[in-house]
């Protein structure tokens, strides 16, 4: 999350994972912000992956907000031992309005290339490059002062070549795949008092890769308290009903209104990808700056 928060379908802040956000809410301090981002992400087995990103809001009262933003995703590791390398980038386009009538649209475009390296005992057993590209929609609606409820429809399909290295012959092959995914997100945001939330949503997924296929379903709440002027506590849990648990813990704190710093930390957030690399543990450091 860059910026102030946003973890709902129905948060009304533009750093939030619905486009329709975007235009809720005006950068504090003026009509353009700034906000860089920088993650990381371990993971128990396999890797460590680090994610810089920088992303900027223009605001107009005629054409709504649009959300530009870029990010580099890189490893911290060597081809020694067992390891598996990622190296990446991610740009996408955002777009908000919010109407007349406590409603808003949105749309989100994305565009991620990645080159992924893996191997055993030091030897090199596959690289594989793969580029994919999503669009999103979304929709954010206030049924009243205090109540919004939102909706995010994701639809992304991507394509790889890999390299694999048949250990039986020593010899290198080439595989072609596709893949796809769906995903669509409701969530509700109550505000029990001033710039103080609680939030549930449910997320539900299909992932297609060649004749693989996954659903996940995921549900979710949480809680943003304003404890002092310009000081927020953020706690969250996340439940896949295979058994896995995410938490997520976070402080965000505005010294001024042209500026905004936030703090998280996730553990068990991306249940799907538990299999094959084991529980993750993300921190995030972001800021928003209104120009």
């Amino acid at each position: 999350m860059a910026g102030f928060g946003g973890a709902s379908a129905a948060s009304r802040y533009g750093s939030g994972v619905n486009p329709a956000s975007s235009d809720w809410m005006p950068p504090p301090g003026g009509l353009a912000s700034i906000s860089p981002q920088l993650s990381h992400v371990r993971f128990e087995r396999g890797t460590n992956m680090r994610i810089a990103t920088v992303s900027g809001t223009v605001s107009s009262s005629v054409y709504g907000t649009f959300q530009p933003s870029y990010a580099r995703v890189t490893n911290n590791g060597s081809m020694t031992g067992d390891f598996l390398l990622a190296d990446g980038k991610v740009a996408q386009l955002q777009w908000g309005k919010k109407l007349d009538n406590g409603l808003a649209i949105g749309a989100n475009v994305n565009r991620s290339e990645f080159d992924t390296r893996a191997g055993f005992g030091g030897l090199l057993m596959a690289d594989d490059d793969s580029a994919s590209n999503s669009v999103r929609g979304g929709v954010l609606w206030a049924a009243s002062p205090q109540l919004l409820a939102g909706l995010v429809v994701d639809v992304s399909s991507g394509r790889s070549r890999s390299i694999l290295l048949d250990p039986a012959c020593s010899c290198p092959g080439r595989f072609d795949d596709a893949s796809r995914a769906a995903t669509a997100r409701v969530g509700l945001t109550y505000e029990y008092a001033p710039q103080s939330s609680i939030y549930a949503d449910y997320l539900l997924g299909r992932y297609r890769n060649g004749a693989m296929s996954m659903v996940s379903r995921t549900a979710m709440l949480g809680a943003e308290h304003l404890v002092l002027p310009g000081l927020y506590l953020r706690a969250g849990v996340a439940h896949e009903p295979r058994g896995a648990w995410g938490r997520s813990v976070g402080i965000g704190f505005m010294p001024s209104k042209n500026l905004s710093i936030d703090f998280a930390l996730q553990r068990d957030m991306f249940p799907e990808l538990r299999p094959e690399f084991g529980r993750a543990t993300l921190a995030n450091l972001s800021m928003s700056i209104a120009l």
